[in-house]
């Protein structure tokens, strides 16, 4: 699991190097071209993506990940490097995406709801609320070097309407995904057993970007369920009979899993599916736990 931390570790820091530096970024512009996305690529600022050819929401989860494995090896080992390794993989999220930004914050909460099962509270909280902060700093301190930082300051911020309830009801970010994105196949048969197809008809204003809403459409809502209970149920119980450490990181995994595809199809159409896969696997092999899931 070390070798996928710190892979992440670079390429978060290959996407700040991009960011601050333009000569940096057409270098990694030619060595990893940019592929099919939903932004403009001459005017987005969400381009800077180091040595990926995706950008934007996908690639902002990945570099979660490094985030999520830098609390579970913290846990283990105590190493401030792990912590300090936080702020590179939170600044790079926010550069791609919001929901990388969203699951990074949740897994601080994670991460002091662990230590308050082992009767410990002050220091992780702390540590949470001072790396969300100096977090949060230095995004905004990195988000100045652009030309168009009011513009990415507005855009970033909405990742956090949630925590407002007046925000919440005039985020564009909420109102647009949840009008596009959220909705059932017309017939009680359909949504019960599926239509047999995707949604991607966005030509007539039909079409989700979101993996649950795909699925259903796809197979059902009585399988779509079932498919994510067993998923989760798996990962729940292949952490549960390890240590508090394995745990979290199960329970990590998990939150990645139904936020990911709550917005975007992860586990089908990227290569999320296979990082999650290596990263129990891994796990596993340091634990010397037998079963895959």
């Amino acid at each position: 699991m070390k070798v996928v931390f710190h892979c992440i570790l670079i390429q978060s820091i290959l996407v700040i190097i991009s960011f601050i530096v333009p000569f940096f970024f057409n270098i990694m512009d030619v060595i990893a071209p940019l592929e099919g996305t939903n932004f403009d690529e001459e005017i987005s600022f969400r381009l800077f993506r180091g040595l990926s050819n995706t950008s934007g929401s996908a690639h902002s989860v990945v570099l979660s990940i490094g985030a999520l494995l830098a609390f579970y090896f913290y846990s283990i080992e105590k190493h401030k490097i792990y912590l300090i390794s936080i702020l590179f993989f939170f600044l790079a999220a926010a550069i791609n995406g919001r929901t990388g930004v969203i699951l990074i914050a949740l897994f601080a909460v994670l991460y002091i709801l662990q230590n308050l099962k082992k009767g410990k509270m002050i220091k992780p909280i702390l540590i949470a609320l001072f790396a969300f902060f100096i977090g949060q700093n230095v995004v905004n301190y990195f988000f100045s070097f652009s030309n168009r930082n009011q513009e990415i300051g507005v855009w970033y911020s909405e990742a956090f309407s949630f925590l407002d309830n007046d925000k919440q009801k005039n985020s564009a970010f909420y109102d647009d995904f949840e009008d596009k994105h959220i909705f059932f196949p017309d017939t009680t048969v359909g949504i019960l057993f599926g239509v047999g197809n995707d949604t991607d008809q966005y030509l007539i204003g039909k079409g989700s970007d979101s993996g649950m809403i795909k699925n259903i459409f796809s197979f059902g809502i009585i399988l779509t369920i079932a498919f994510y209970i067993f998923l989760c149920y798996k990962l729940y119980k292949s952490g549960q009979s390890m240590g508090d450490a394995e745990f979290y990181l199960s329970i990590g995994i998990i939150v990645v899993l139904l936020i990911s595809e709550y917005k975007e199809p992860f586990l089908v159409k990227t290569f999320l599916a296979k990082l999650i896969f290596i990263v129990v696997i891994g796990r596993n092999w340091n634990t010397k736990h037998k079963m895959i899931f």
